[in-house]
């Protein structure tokens, strides 16, 4: 009798085993039969890749207006008294150019003035005459700005110069405070290259690297912009200008 009982249970046992294995295995059917239906039915979705945005391109800067200053320039106060009596006329008004951009001259009385030769750039203001660029070789101012560099309320005037030939070509920034009346040059400088400036806001201030071409007008140029990103910001530091490099 006991013998008997165990058979059962063996085989009861071997039975549910059985139906739980045949149960899991219509169970797994199902399920792919319904994926692959699923999987057919599927239709692939293409996803376009968004173009990366076109740079604005900065346009050129035209200083090639060929504007002739209405004043006969004081060569004393520029200090260029010194100049041969058989030269003096090449240092007449005829020879000296208002570079003074529209958005400066709105904005401040005052004359941007080069010479068409020479290339001597002063800032003329209320009687007086600042020298803005230095040396005897160059070209002088090639780009201006107004920027309130230190956040004073008050804007100034900021530019680029160059000087020097060949090998010792180089362009640097200047910095003219039209409320003390003082001028800062930058340490730095870019060689055998020039610069441009660009900002926004009118506080903060970009750097370029800019090509000059010759214009139609005698002394006159068009500054180009070189690439679509600046290669530094421009800013005041205890009275210094500072280069940051590589800032957006």
């Amino acid at each position: 009798m006991k013998k008997f009982f165990q058979n059962k249970l063996v085989f009861t046992l071997l039975c549910i085993l059985g139906f739980i294995v045949l149960l899991a295995a219509v169970i797994f059917g199902v399920m792919y039969i319904a994926k692959g239906a699923l999987d057919g039915n599927r239709q692939r979705i293409e996803v376009e890749q968004t173009a990366a945005p076109t740079p604005t391109p900065i346009p050129d800067r035209n200083y090639d207006e060929g504007r002739v200053i209405d004043f006969e320039p004081n060569l004393d106060l520029m200090q260029l008294g010194t100049i041969e009596e058989e030269n003096l006329p090449e240092y007449t008004k005829e020879h000296w150019l208002d570079i003074t951009p529209a958005a400066v001259k709105d904005k401040v009385d005052c004359v941007i003035l080069k010479h068409d030769a020479k290339r001597y750039t002063y800032l003329y203001l209320n009687g007086s005459y600042v020298r803005l660029d230095e040396g005897t070789d160059g070209y002088g101012v090639i780009d201006m700005l107004l920027c309130d560099i230190d956040f004073d309320d008050e804007l100034d005037l900021i530019y680029t110069y160059t000087f020097g030939t060949g090998e010792d070509y180089c362009a640097k920034v200047g910095w003219y405070d039209f409320t003390n009346g003082q001028k800062v040059i930058s340490d730095f400088s870019l060689q055998r290259q020039e610069m441009a400036l660009e900002s926004d806001d009118g506080i903060s201030c970009r750097l370029f690297r800019a090509q000059r071409k010759s214009g139609e007008t005698e002394g006159g140029y068009v500054l180009h912009i070189v690439g679509d990103a600046p290669f530094g910001v421009l800013v005041e530091q205890e009275g210094r200008l500072i280069l940051k490099l590589d800032a957006q």
